[in-house]
């Protein structure tokens, strides 16, 4: 599956990452994002948003104003927020995205 971040396409691929026992891995130079299709739905949505912030903090550089450690803790606090937001919230993306008619 492709998906846009920042403009740039990035393929979502459902398979074991390269480095278990890491549920998701990210590369921007490759644009791919990876998730250990083995897991919980949930945990799956949690890490693929985890991952998103990962590759938006890399496309906008801010993750050069980050260490490694607090770049992981953005990407984890954010990545398990927008997790929860969309979960909890279905009808977001439909409004998100409706043309205003």
């Amino acid at each position: 599956m492709r998906i846009i971040l920042c403009g740039a396409p990035f393929e979502l691929v459902l398979a074991r990452t390269s480095d278990p026992p890491a549920i998701g891995e990210s590369s921007d130079t490759n644009r791919t994002i990876t998730i250990d299709p083995s897991y919980p739905l949930e945990v799956r949505n949690e890490t693929l948003c985890h991952e998103i912030v990962h590759m938006m903090l890399a496309m906008t550089g801010l993750c050069h104003n980050l260490t490694e450690q607090q770049e992981e803790a953005v990407a984890q606090g954010i990545g398990l927020a927008l997790a929860h937001l969309v979960k909890h919230n279905p009808d977001l993306i439909a409004i998100l995205t409706k043309e205003k008619t």
